[in-house]
């Protein structure tokens, strides 16, 4: 399970230094699941937790280097008072949508083997 999130983590955080897009935290789990997940819920444990680890490390750290008056106007256009919870509260939608790309892996991987 380590290496399997090690693996999805690595190449997520890879591709997103060398690259602007943020929808590698959906290809790079659907990819994971379609590859290489056991079940469904591990699939799904795997992408969201690795999504939405690294959504809430890069998050963080843009925060701590220079975006802070961003996340405090976002945050309080949307009405939740502190960045903070902004930078949690998106992580946690990165994280949900990297379970559902690798559960989507596995089940399109599932659709097309025989049992």
């Amino acid at each position: 399970m380590i290496i399997d999130f090690a693996m999805c983590f690595a190449a997520t955080l890879l591709l997103h230094i060398l690259t602007p897009w943020w929808w590698w935290i959906m290809i790079v789990p659907f990819v994971f699941g379609l590859v290489r997940a056991r079940s469904g819920w591990y699939a799904f444990l795997i992408g969201m937790s690795s999504a939405g680890l690294l959504w809430l490390t890069s998050s963080t750290y843009y925060y701590f280097t220079g975006s802070q008056i961003i996340d405090h106007r976002v945050g309080a256009m949307i009405g939740l008072g502190s960045p903070l919870l902004l930078i949690i509260l998106t992580a946690g939608v990165a994280a949900f949508a990297g379970g559902i790309a690798s559960g989507a892996g596995f089940a399109i991987r599932n659709i097309f083997t025989k049992k």
